[in-house]
C-alpha cells in the first residue's frame, strides 16, 4: 500500500510540474515563444515549435508592454502604438509587419541576421531597401523603441531608393 500511495504521489507532482512548466512556457504574449531551461525544470526543455538545442544560445527579446519572446539563437519582437505585438525567432521566418506609414513603434532583434531583420519589416517592399550580400547575415542587436521604418534603416546603415 505504501508503494502505491508513494507512486501515486510522485504521479501527482510530476503532472502538476508539466503542468507549471507549461504554463511558464507559454505565458508571454505575441506570437512563438520558447525558452531554454522552463520554469521548475532543472534541465534544458523545449517548450515550443521553435525549439533549440542543448548549448544553444538563448536570447530574450522585449519590445515592452509585455511583448517579448525567448528563443535559440535569434529574435524579433516587435509592438506599435496600436497594441500590436508580433514575435518571432529568428530563421523560422515569414512574420512581415508594415512599417510603412510613419507610425511608431518599438522593437527588439537581437542575433538575427539583417537580411531577416529587413524581411521582418517589409522594408524591401515598402522603401525599396537592397541588403547588400556581404551584410546579409550579419548578426543584428537593436533594442529600441518609439521608431519608425525611416529611422530603423537608418540605423542599420541601409539606403531607401523610395
Amino acid at each position: 500500500m505504501r508503494q502505491i500511495t508513494t507512486l501515486m504521489l510522485f504521479a501527482v507532482v510530476s503532472l502538476m510540474a508539466a503542468t507549471a512548466t507549461s504554463d511558464a512556457c507559454h505565458r508571454r504574449r505575441g506570437g512563438q515563444a520558447c525558452y531554454g531551461p522552463c520554469a521548475g525544470v532543472p534541465v534544458w526543455s523545449p517548450c515550443d515549435q521553435c525549439g533549440g538545442l542543448p548549448g544553444d544560445r538563448w536570447v530574450t527579446c522585449d519590445a515592452g508592454s509585455g511583448c517579448s519572446v525567448t528563443c535559440p539563437n535569434g529574435c524579433i519582437a516587435f509592438w506599435d502604438v496600436n497594441n500590436n505585438c508580433v514575435t518571432q525567432c529568428s530563421r523560422s521566418g515569414g512574420t512581415r509587419v508594415d512599417v510603412s506609414d510613419g507610425r511608431r513603434f518599438n522593437l527588439s532583434a537581437k542575433n538575427t541576421p539583417l537580411s531577416e531583420l529587413a524581411a521582418f519589416l517589409d522594408l524591401t517592399a515598402k522603401y525599396g531597401v537592397t541588403i547588400p550580400p556581404e551584410r546579409a547575415n550579419e548578426p543584428i542587436w537593436l533594442d529600441v523603441k518609439g521608431v519608425t521604418g525611416i529611422d530603423v534603416i537608418t540605423m542599420l546603415r541601409l539606403v531607401p531608393s523610395r
